[in-house]
């Protein structure tokens, strides 16, 4: 049972108020409250990735997005049946409200899809030359430059373990080594790792054919150079939830464009933009793949993955996104590295 305090908004809190009080809980939802703690509703993280697909989370506040009739469970009632109430009815939090409908506290399942850890590897593509950072990788691979004492392989590491993985490979290339001698079997950051040798550069995708990936029903896949917040365990339970065979992360990104923009018919002004601003989503660089993805992958070929995703949707298979938030850096080129660094000083 979690208390309230922490995951509970205002019905007139603005979304960005919502979204700091779902990342704080790491639980995937928050509580809509009135001034005296009474349920009004509730509002996962699920809920906000709809709105924000629908272009519709613009000046909303939380009481536009919630969910005014959420299951809840009567104040009281018995850890077992707690579990047995959220198993019944395939949900992964119920309020535990009293008579009066105040919220007590809250319900989370421990029997959520995915709860089976040892089901899921997460594969880290870690052979990269890192060319875009210059001098800093002539000496050791880009996975082992250090952010506040650290290598940026062993903080995205800990950041899976501490979301409840343990299961690792690494695909490895450029200055193996060092990477193998570092982390060894994994067993100093309490996690399992093994690994993949590539002969030449295979790409994000083409790695994959590498594995075995009859060992594992899931397969979480990162780049080794990406810091986030995002909370692992919700994007795997998403996938899960959707029944998708590959979900990719992807992030919305604002461009501006610095004059402004005309539309035109021919030699007809249709209109006329000022500087106009645009919102698209990119491709964040972490995916969920069932192991029946991960069989589309050719062996021994170069082979990315927005190629995997292409390939999957052409046959049909079912596919999807999961929009993030938060905070997120790719650590490509040397301000990139300099900002993640200034990001864990502040």
């Amino acid at each position: 049972m979690r208390k309230t305090q922490t995951i509970s908004v205002s019905p007139r809190d603005s979304i960005q108020l919502v979204l700091q009080a779902i990342d704080r809980s790491a639980l995937g939802f928050a509580l809509v409250v009135d001034d005296a703690n009474r349920l009004l509703g509730a509002i996962t993280d699920g809920d906000l990735r709809r709105a924000l697909l629908q272009g519709s989370i613009d000046g909303k506040l939380a009481q536009d997005l919630m969910n005014p009739t959420p299951k809840t469970i009567d104040w009281g009632t018995s850890q077992s049946d707690q579990q047995l109430f959220l198993s019944r009815n395939r949900v992964s939090f119920a309020p535990l409200v009293d008579a009066n409908g105040v919220a007590m506290g809250v319900a989370v399942s421990t029997h959520l899809p995915g709860n089976n850890m040892e089901e899921v590897c997460v594969v880290v593509m870690a052979g990269g030359l890192g060319s875009r950072l210059g001098a800093l990788t002539q000496q050791k691979p880009k996975p082992l430059i250090e952010i506040d004492g650290e290598p940026i392989l062993q903080k995205i590491i800990k950041k899976f373990r501490n979301d409840g993985f343990n299961q690792f490979t690494i695909s490895l290339n450029y200055k193996a080594e060092m990477i193998r001698d570092y982390f060894g079997d994994g067993q100093s950051l309490g996690v399992n790792i093994d690994y993949v040798q590539e002969k030449e550069r295979l790409g994000t995708g083409g790695a994959l054919s590498l594995i075995d990936h009859s060992r594992f029903d899931h397969y979480f896949v990162t780049n080794a150079d990406i810091l986030c917040s995002t909370n692992y365990r919700e994007m795997l339970d998403f996938h899960l939830d959707q029944k998708s065979f590959a979900t990719m992360a992807v992030r919305e990104y604002d461009v501006q464009i610095p004059f402004g923009v005309v539309e035109t018919d021919g030699f007809e002004i249709k209109s006329l933009k000022e500087k106009p601003s645009y919102k698209h989503f990119i491709n964040a660089g972490y995916y969920v793949l069932d192991r029946a993805a991960i069989g589309h992958v050719p062996r021994d070929t170069f082979f990315d993955m927005p190629t995997l995703f292409n390939l999957l949707r052409e046959k049909d298979i079912r596919t999807r996104i999961f929009p993030t938030s938060g905070d997120w850096i790719d650590i490509g080129r040397p301000e990139d590295l300099e900002r993640a660094r200034q990001k864990t000083e502040s």
